[in-house]
């Protein structure tokens, strides 16, 4: 791993994307907050330049640390032991994969997009009742029950939890199921454990395929982002 907290990559992950989640070097940060024609452009597309910069030089697990400080409601980083501990298998996505690539999103939801074999969502089940989950949405077909062959029956499920929200997503719109998730996700390390996060284009289709004003937002935010760090020179990987 190198220190950016980005863990080693594998050939199919968004080399863009591991780009913009690893920390702006200090000089590159330094010619952006200089540059009076980005703040300019940035204004005109209503994004704080130097907000903006400020996020892109932490690496991504502190990007993450502010959502906590900024919603007492939620500690993410207990959702991710617990994940980790059980062996779940997802990508992470919505607002949260948004702050890991520099959004000022404020989101008070842990979302997941997440494999929906047996195994994976008798994990999930055993989980969310290990942390009394309730549900935030009941399932249409089914009595609200914490288990495996409940959540077979739909995709999408939401729940209210003593750590915050948490969303289970199947399939989403831009984007599709886990396995279309999951194929050029990058990887980040967060408290020792590997987390997939899904690619910054997918997360941007994903964002402007909703049709919700806020998540347009987000979406010109982060090709915002996008444009500006491709705009750098590309410094080696440590």
């Amino acid at each position: 791993m190198n220190n950016a907290g980005v863990c080693s990559v594998a050939a199919y992950e968004d080399q863009f994307s591991r780009r913009v989640a690893r920390p702006l070097p200090d000089a590159q940060a330094e010619h952006l907050l200089g540059d009076s024609a980005l703040r300019e452009r940035c204004e005109r597309a209503g994004v704080d330049l130097g907000q903006m910069v400020a996020a892109l030089r932490l690496p991504a697990a502190q990007r993450l640390e502010a959502v906590d400080s900024a919603t007492q409601e939620m500690r993410l980083f207990r959702f991710i032991d617990l994940l980790a501990a059980r062996g779940i298998r997802y990508v992470l996505i919505g607002g949260l994969a948004g702050r890991i690539y520099g959004s000022s999103c404020v989101t008070g939801d842990f979302d997941i997009c997440h494999a929906r074999d047996a195994a994976n969502l008798a994990g999930l089940a055993a989980l969310l009742a290990d942390i009394n989950a309730e549900f935030r949405r009941l399932p249409r077909y089914v009595p609200p029950a914490l288990h495996a062959a409940t959540f077979a029956t739909e995709t999408d499920f939401v729940f209210c939890t003593p750590l915050g929200k948490f969303d289970l997503i199947g399939e989403f719109t831009g984007v599709g199921c886990y396995a279309s998730a999951i194929e050029d996700a990058i990887t980040i390390d967060v408290l020792g454990h590997p987390i997939r996060v899904l690619s910054l284009p997918k997360l941007i289709s994903a964002k402007r395929s909703t049709g919700r004003p806020k998540d347009r937002v987000v979406a010109d935010e982060l090709t915002a982002i996008a444009r500006v760090v491709a705009s750098l020179p590309v410094e080696a990987e440590c």
